[in-house]
């Protein structure tokens, strides 16, 4: 977010910087590996920016969404963290 003029170069990035569900496969951990991302992540192929650049979904959607990703509860655990520090910094 706000790095939108930097899109060109991370279209380049090589093709198995990309998160598949094969790739999660390879860990033999099914029941202990898991999935963050500190978001946003393009993983939806239907967006603007993806139908522009193919290749820049980062995560297949099967993972983003899937059993194994803990993308949420990571994003609402950050939302809690700077809740905290807020009352900190702003507490009589």
């Amino acid at each position: 977010m706000g790095e939108e003029d930097q899109t060109e170069t991370r279209t380049e990035l090589p093709r198995f910087l990309k998160v598949t569900g094969e790739l999660m496969a390879l860990t033999g951990r099914k029941d202990t590996t898991t999935y963050l991302h500190c978001l946003p992540a393009f993983h939806l192929l239907d967006t603007e920016t993806a139908i522009a650049h193919p290749d820049i979904c980062e995560v297949d959607d099967d993972v983003f969404e899937g059993a194994q990703s803990r993308v949420f509860d990571q994003s609402e655990n950050r939302m809690h963290a700077a809740e905290a520090l807020m009352q900190l910094t702003i507490a009589d």
